[in-house]
């Protein structure tokens, strides 16, 4: 489009939509100055031009699922869901809808509303906007229009194809999902950036540096805890090495036919998979305030405690009548069981953050999954069946990331911190709804686990299988929900940081005394 522009009794151009920019930055051209309209035959101000220009341009959604997508800059590969009514704020302040990490982005800059299927753009707090390269402070956008929030360029995606269909069904599972759980819906999660960091390359320094946490040298200060979603990748070399251990005893103790390697075959192919999301659950707590000696102590005391507590909780099961459950009673009882170990160890004062809940839970989950899979496999060993043994800890490690203990006690743990912040454990902390919502999907999802139920059509194998993938689908939106609500836990703290010990003491002061 050409445009042809009066100042001061003099016209300019044809001038490109690129040229027009340039003399705007440069002040050449002011927005009130007048523009030609093709459309309606007559000089606009440029500013009422751009306006129109985007009016035109913007059609209505169609109906279905629209985004905001940043397509490059600092923001890029975030996005967020457009819904009728309902605006959507971008900027650094942790009330924002959609945390930006660009350094130009202010506190509240831009909201994004969607009325009538058509999207409206507003800049706040004299935030700078610019669509189309133009300067722009509210009004219509289009879908193929890109909107400049501070370096990121931001632009409407409208699902057209199946695929995207398929997402946005997905996407609106998972907001049910998170609001049954009375979690925030998850916002500018992506699984592709999540693990994008998963394939580059590392030296040795860079393993050594990741894991050196919790220590008094290597916890991050308060502000400078990186609260942007994290990008875990050891966990995917340690499901590797593990593997590979598990893979080479096993070799060595069939080809050799040494009975002598069948413990450390269990014991390996137990720890495989749990280890490896163990790992993962390492990675998301971005406190990096928790030392693996600590990881290795709660995994002993609170897998010793919570397997204790579920021998009791199973034995006494019969006499409350509860065993018309069947196995699905392990719902409850395991639950409970590994709640009441991680009560053994909420007190500590110097891990108040909900990721640290949720790492300490998957500690406990994981010794309890590990213990349980070594039992299973020795089990199978006296079943009469040939290859007991491998088909047990082969299907335990296929379903053990869908929604294995791990995972279930991490959701509980993550609550439980959640609930409890900085203040001491109190037991009535355990009946507020945040904390119950929580553990009772946790209790569901472990009960219907163990039950009989399957999709039904499918066939025994497919049909349970299926089950697992929807269980798994379910706790992992509830883990990932608790993942960003402990992010932006982490950002209010440094937007209003608690005082420490040394800020609270305060020279003394004569008492005033009453008259």
């Amino acid at each position: 489009m050409e445009f042809y522009v009066q100042k001061d009794g003099q016209q300019y151009g044809p001038l490109t939509s690129t040229a027009l920019q340039e003399h705007l930055h440069a002040d050449t051209f002011a927005l009130t100055d007048l523009t030609w309209d093709q459309k309606t035959a007559q000089w606009l101000p440029i500013e009422e031009l751009l306006r129109l220009q985007g009016e035109r341009q913007s059609k209505s959604l169609p109906r279905g699922v629209a985004y905001l997508q940043c397509i490059s800059g600092p923001d890029s590969g975030k996005r967020v869901q457009l819904t009728e009514n309902q605006p959507v704020i971008i900027g650094t302040a942790s009330e924002s809808n959609v945390l930006s990490d660009d350094p130009d982005a202010l506190p509240r800059h831009v909201q994004v509303t969607v009325s009538q299927r058509k999207v409206t753009a507003e800049a706040l707090d004299g935030a700078g906007l610019y669509l189309d390269g133009l300067p722009f402070t509210s009004g219509l956008i289009g879908s193929k229009q890109q909107l400049r929030i501070g370096r990121s360029l931001w632009q409407v995606e409208v699902p057209r194809d199946l695929k995207a269909g398929a997402g946005a069904v997905i996407g609106n599972m998972a907001d049910r999902i998170s609001s049954a759980a009375g979690l925030e819906q998850l916002q500018d999660f992506r699984a592709g950036n999540l693990f994008s960091a998963v394939f580059q390359k590392r030296t040795q320094d860079d393993f050594e540096v990741h894991f050196a946490t919790g220590s008094p040298a290597t916890t991050p200060a308060l502000q400078d805890i990186d609260t942007r979603w994290p990008q875990p990748w050891v966990f995917f070399r340690a499901l590797l090495l593990s593997l590979a251990a598990f893979a080479g005893l096993y070799y060595a103790c069939s080809h050799f036919e040494n009975l002598r390697l069948i413990p450390g075959v269990i014991l390996v192919g137990s720890f495989a998979v749990p280890l490896s999301v163990l790992v993962l659950f390492f990675e998301f707590n971005a406190p990096r305030n928790v030392f693996l000696y600590q990881m290795i102590r709660v995994m002993l005391i609170g897998g010793m405690l919570s397997l204790l507590i579920t021998m009791f909780f199973s034995s006494w099961s019969d006499s409350i009548g509860l065993s018309w459950m069947g196995a699905s009673v392990a719902g409850i009882v395991e639950e409970s069981a590994k709640l009441l170990a991680l009560l053994v160890i909420v007190g500590n004062p110097r891990y108040p953050w909900s990721l640290n809940g949720m790492l300490f839970g998957a500690c406990v989950g994981t010794s309890f999954a590990v213990i349980e899979t070594a039992g299973y496999a020795f089990e199978s060993l006296f079943s009469g069946y040939s290859n007991g043994v491998e088909i047990t800890l082969l299907m335990r490690g296929i379903v053990t990331p869908l929604g294995g203990h791990g995972i279930l006690t991490a959701m509980v743990g993550a609550a439980l911190w959640r609930v409890k912040g900085n203040s001491r454990f109190q037991f009535e902390m355990l009946r507020d709804s945040r904390f119950l919502r929580v553990f009772l999907t946790a209790v569901i999802l472990h009960t219907v686990w163990n039950s009989p139920l399957q999709i039904p059509l499918l066939g025994d194998f497919l049909g349970q299988l299926g089950k697992y993938v929807i269980i798994g689908f379910i706790a992992w939106v509830v883990v990932l929900s608790l993942v960003q609500m402990g992010l932006k836990e982490i950002r209010e703290a440094q937007e209003c940081p608690l005082p420490t010990s040394q800020d609270e003491e305060a020279p003394e002061q004569e008492p005033v005394r009453s008259a």
